[in-house]
């Protein structure tokens, strides 16, 4: 009889040992996989933020608009300004847009503010200009500042958290 039940565990446990291994090998390939494109789209993420943020400072949108605010406060007249955007700078965003769930939902929820607002703000630029009453374009270039500031301010906060916080959390 301990002969037998020596025979049954010795052909039962290594099929249940390489069960477990499968099983388990399995996992943990599939959660580096899930962990690697976490890491990999908030990089991305970061870097397209990053980006939009220098062409904002480097064609100093943020002081045009307050130039233009201060123009119009101090015309009768109302100011007529056009801008136009034509290429898609969300690039990054868009083509994965679908997994932006993937990351923890404190990081998840500014990136999705930030490319709303900015969406928010080329729709702005991009909208027939026309002209308008003076106080009515002056609330219109106010509006669009504050956006603008937020919008700043959201991105350097997804950049940093991002690029520094995150990266533990991925590791």
């Amino acid at each position: 009889m301990h002969n037998q039940v020596t025979r049954v565990l010795v052909n039962v446990v290594p099929f249940l040992i390489g069960g477990v291994m499968t099983f388990l090998g399995g996992h943990l390939a599939v959660w580096l996989e899930h962990r690697r494109s976490r890491k990999s789209l908030a990089c991305a993420i970061a870097g397209e933020v990053a980006s939009i943020l220098l062409i904002i400072k480097k064609r100093q949108y943020l002081i045009r608009l307050e130039q233009m605010i201060a123009l119009q406060s101090a015309s009768v007249e109302p100011l007529q300004y056009k801008f136009s955007v034509k290429y898609n700078y969300f690039e990054v965003f868009q083509a994965n847009a679908g997994k932006i769930g993937d990351l923890p939902a404190r990081f998840a929820e500014p990136v999705v503010s930030f490319y709303t607002i900015a969406k928010a703000l080329l729709e702005d630029a991009n909208a027939p200009k026309g002209l308008l009453q003076r106080d009515l374009s002056l609330a219109i270039l106010t509006e669009q500042r504050d956006l603008l500031r937020e919008l700043i301010g959201l991105g350097e906060q997804i950049v940093q958290d991002l690029t520094g916080q995150l990266r533990p959390h991925l590791a």
